[in-house]
């Protein structure tokens, strides 16, 4: 049986979570907080890029989709 090992933005919105819970529950040495904190905030940067990128997509679709007459909203 052949095994999935891609990573999924899901997989790396809950990487960003578990970072936080393990932040907040003292999981980390002061010394590795930096470290720690730096990788949180350029994932974090990442996904967020993704999701706008995602939404704007969305919005010209949608946008194009009316133009056509394919879809209206009341």
């Amino acid at each position: 049986m052949e095994e999935n090992n891609a990573i999924t933005l899901q997989d790396l919105d809950e990487i960003r979570s578990i970072l936080d819970v393990a932040a907040r529950r003292g999981a980390f040495h002061a010394n590795e907080m930096s470290q720690v904190g730096g990788m949180y905030d350029k994932l974090s940067h990442f996904l967020d890029s993704f999701a706008a990128q995602a939404n704007a997509r969305s919005e010209e679709h949608t946008s194009e989709l009316q133009s056509r007459g394919l879809i209206s909203y009341a």
